[in-house]
């Protein structure tokens, strides 16, 4: 499989992802996504999130970020993830707990 060429840094938007398999996805996504909404992302600097540990739920996660206790997998350069349910904006607060949070 041949990865495609990484956007532009102001092409890209963090968010968090949902699948309908209940996966749950934090990463950038293309600006354009958000105005078509496919049921496929290319996600760039992907993490999966196993366990987020909040007490308002997903919503929050785009909001505040995960908790302490929460269990988020390392980034990867690029994940395509199929069967996407939901793309929630990430806020500038919950991506700085994003790129920290720790497995």
């Amino acid at each position: 499989m041949k990865i495609p060429h990484r956007p532009q840094v102001e092409d890209l938007v963090p968010c968090v992802i949902t699948d309908i398999h209940r996966g749950v996805y934090f990463g950038l996504i293309e600006y354009t996504i958000l105005q078509t909404i496919p049921d496929r992302a290319q996600i760039w600097d992907c993490r999966h999130a196993f366990q987020w540990d909040t007490k308002e739920g997903l919503h929050s996660l785009a909001t505040h970020g995960p908790g302490h206790n929460a269990k988020i997998g390392p980034a990867v350069n690029l994940r395509v993830v199929k069967d996407v349910s939901s793309y929630i904006p990430v806020s500038p607060e919950a991506l700085i707990v994003w790129r920290s949070a720790k497995w």
